[in-house]
């Protein structure tokens, strides 16, 4: 009897799996007016069409517009490795 009651649950379990996903992710939208988008492996990016892309070094990408008030461009890196900053502190 516990070994009949052991097989039907486990035959729940796995019917319970089976046909379940996780739902098929929603179709993006096109980027607004004025705008391009950037798409890799795990990221999409809408940016300003008037901006610059520029490859750095491999495994980055650069976005880039004209000078602000501030007289600095605005800027996105993308990048898939670890990141440094070499104007830190130890």
């Amino acid at each position: 009897m516990r070994r009949r009651i052991a097989l039907a649950v486990a035959v729940a379990c796995v019917a319970a799996g089976c046909g379940s996903s996780d739902p098929a992710p929603e179709p993006r939208s096109a980027p607004p007016a004025g705008f391009a988008r950037y798409e890799a492996a795990g990221i999409a990016f809408d940016h300003p069409s008037a901006w610059t892309r520029d490859s750095p070094a491999e495994g980055q990408v650069e976005f880039y517009g004209t000078p602000g008030e501030g007289g600095l461009p605005p800027q996105v890196v993308i990048g898939d490795a670890p990141a440094r900053n070499d104007c830190a502190r130890s």
